[in-house]
């Protein structure tokens, strides 16, 4: 299981459009051109690092790797007239409206967007034109679901509720700028994964979203009132907290044990 996480871990939020899929190719992604050497060796299995740190550094490389991504998209909206904010009271809420209205094949009531925006502004993350026109526009949640690895370690997840971009601004990669977005503030809020769904025949949604590492966790047949099924799409942005809990004790109890033997060792030869 921790192989497989790890290599979830380092996957999407690439640079330059590329997807990776193990930590071998993940060198080529990194903000400075390429991992240190101390920092690849650092995953070997031989060079006495705990598995503790190895998770605590493969979270540090999507961090920076997802700061990085975000600049370029930033930029390049910058570059366009297009500039990235919050929530920011009742003039963004109905343009969040009109623009999701217009989008989406579902309708929601006033009090659905309430009930998201206004319990979580800050997960409501939007973009602006050179007129201060709402042109794209993502909406989240958190919650605390319980664990999948066991009882009692409950996971805190990040739930994309919504996004949506005005379809004359598509190629400005503002539906990408978004999810980047969400993301790095669930992360600061230390969510431990980040799911959504999308119907299966959305594939500019599916290829936006697995372009950033998303994968796909379970189909759900007619989810929507129009019939349609959906992916529910998952981003895994930590390691689980029992593997975190249980590898920050494993040096000390490592050194703990090591220390035993020599005692007795030592014991053993004096006597």
């Amino acid at each position: 299981m921790d192989d497989a996480l790890l290599q979830n871990l380092l996957s999407g939020l690439s640079l330059n459009g590329q997807v990776v899929s193990s930590p071998s190719t993940a060198a080529s992604l990194h903000p400075d051109g390429g991992l240190s050497d101390a920092y690849s060796k650092s995953f070997h299995p031989r060079n006495g690092v705990s598995e503790y740190d190895r998770q605590k550094m493969v979270e540090a490389e999507r961090n920076e790797r997802i700061m990085a991504r975000k600049q370029q998209l930033v930029e390049l909206g910058q570059s366009r007239g297009i500039h990235y904010v919050t929530y920011g009271g009742e003039d963004h809420l109905h343009q969040i409206m009109d623009l999701i209205t217009r989008d989406f094949s579902e309708p929601y009531s006033i009090y659905t967007y309430r009930y998201f925006i206004y319990q979580w502004p800050k997960l409501c993350h939007l973009a602006l034109n050179a007129d201060e026109k709402v042109v794209g526009a993502i909406v989240c949640k958190m919650e605390n679901t319980k664990s999948p690895f066991g009882a009692g370690d409950p996971v805190r997840r990040g739930y994309i509720a919504m996004l949506a971009v005005d379809k004359s601004e598509r190629r400005a990669k503002i539906g990408t700028a978004l999810v980047v977005s969400a993301v790095e503030s669930l992360m600061n809020y230390s969510c431990d994964e980040v799911v959504l769904e999308t119907e299966t025949t959305n594939q500019a949604a599916l290829r936006l979203y697995e372009n950033l590492g998303f994968a796909r966790h379970k189909r759900l047949l007619k989810y929507y009132l129009n019939g349609v099924d959906a992916f529910r799409l998952k981003l895994w942005l930590r390691f689980p907290p029992s593997n975190r809990e249980k590898s920050s004790l494993a040096p000390a109890q490592t050194g703990q044990a090591t220390q035993a033997e020599e005692d007795s060792t030592a014991t053993v030869q004096n006597s």
